[in-house]
């Protein structure tokens, strides 16, 4: 979509839906599905408590629709312990982080972190687990695909101190990154490297191990079956280099992401800043009011398709909306005192006509374009996916 248009829908919204999911707790992460183009780009995932939702966004202005709904949940205890232990048994098996993936044509999956150090493979098509991945000790903070290996997944615990390259279609882990400690991880567009924000404050840039480039889809070089007994390759800080120093300020990073060539780099004192990597200068940075946080790390910012507009939230559940070439504000929205909560993670949909925000109250807000008779519309056409029903599934591990 024209920039141009995504601006006018910027300043033209409302708020027009709140949805209150039932867990109660802090929403984690929130993200449209955008791992196979379009198609289903409506679509939405959420994560808070032990539950992961999937939710259409595809009718502006009308409800938010969900569509299937998994509770996070292990079989060892009798259900007479599970109803003497309540909540409690939730409290260790929480779901900290997902990330979408297509690797199989008719296929799409979810991969989730939780805290009890594991990785989940969903399948939302079938709506069963497909895989667990287990290697980390401390639980999951961070998930990444792969942007030219759809079947490569980078994941770190900032507790444990390791990230580890996966390989999810035989669940074998590729590469293990120790002494690194790193509380968000994400690739360059380009694939060949990839960044660690460290909880020193440091920000490292590695290049790709050529492991993960050996263990392709159409199985060329050798297939899933020869290669899942191989060690996985070690590394660690040695094998880096830092494009941004820790700061003089103390700041842990909380979510980073490449922009145009350049970082965007959130800090937990809630300013946003636009670095270049190459020549370590500062180009500018966005700061949030009454921003400041503390608690677990867990804020996120989204970025609109056209990469020219940035959105953030604030500690008051503010949120604001910035452009990334001159660095003025757009707009900001506000829930008028509704479901007032820390603005966790927000996100644009891909025609940038809503912007999502989910809060640590357990609540999912939704601005949308006022849209009225002489407004015209870039109109993406999305559909749900077909095999998904609206339904509640246990995730028995």
């Amino acid at each position: 979509m024209d920039p141009s248009h995504q601006r006018f829908h910027l300043t033209k919204r409302r708020l027009r839906r709140i949805v209150k999911e039932n867990h109660n707790q802090r929403i984690c992460q929130i993200g449209f599905n955008f791992s196979d183009g379009l198609k289903n780009s409506n679509v939405l995932g959420v994560v808070g408590g032990h539950q992961l939702s999937v939710y259409d966004n595809e009718h502006c202005g009308d409800n938010l629709d969900i569509m299937c709904n998994f509770v996070n949940h292990q079989t060892f205890l009798s259900e007479k312990e599970q109803k003497e232990l309540g909540d409690q048994i939730f409290r260790n098996q929480k779901l900290t982080c997902f990330v979408w993936m297509k690797f199989e044509k008719r296929n799409t999956h979810i991969a989730v972190g939780r805290s009890d150090s594991t990785i989940i493979l969903i399948n939302l098509n079938f709506r069963k687990v497909e895989r667990i991945l287990t290697g980390h000790t401390e639980s999951i903070c961070d998930l990444a695909v792969h942007p030219t290996l759809a079947h490569i997944l980078l994941s770190t615990s900032l507790k444990d101190g390791r990230f580890m390259f996966w390989n999810v279609r035989n669940g074998q882990c590729l590469v293990i990154g120790e002494g690194v400690f790193a509380s968000r991880v994400t690739f360059h567009p380009s694939g060949l490297r990839f960044i660690t924000a460290n909880s020193d404050g440091n920000v490292f840039e590695w290049m790709c191990p050529k492991r993960i480039f050996e263990h392709s889809l159409d199985g060329t070089k050798t297939s899933d079956v020869e290669c899942i007994n191989e060690e996985p390759i070690r590394l660690s800080t040695a094998n880096a280099k830092i494009v941004r120093p820790k700061p003089s300020f103390y700041s842990v990073c909380e979510d980073i992401r490449w922009i145009n060539g350049n970082l965007l780099i959130f800090w937990s004192i809630g300013s946003i800043e636009l670095w270049n990597p190459e020549t370590q200068t500062q180009i500018r940075v966005f700061q949030l009011k009454d921003s400041h946080q503390k608690g677990e790390l867990s804020r996120r910012f989204g970025i609109s398709s056209c990469q020219q507009f940035l959105c953030a939230g604030n500690a008051n559940g503010g949120v604001f909306v910035w452009d990334l070439n001159s660095g003025n504000i757009v707009d900001c929205y506000r829930s008028g005192g509704r479901q007032s909560g820390i603005a966790v993670d927000c996100q644009f949909s891909h025609d940038c006509r809503s912007i999502l925000c989910g809060t640590d109250t357990g609540c999912i807000m939704r601005w949308d374009v006022s849209v009225s008779k002489t407004l015209q519309i870039n109109q993406i056409s999305t559909k749900p996916l077909k095999e998904t029903m609206i339904d509640q599934f246990v995730i028995k591990t």
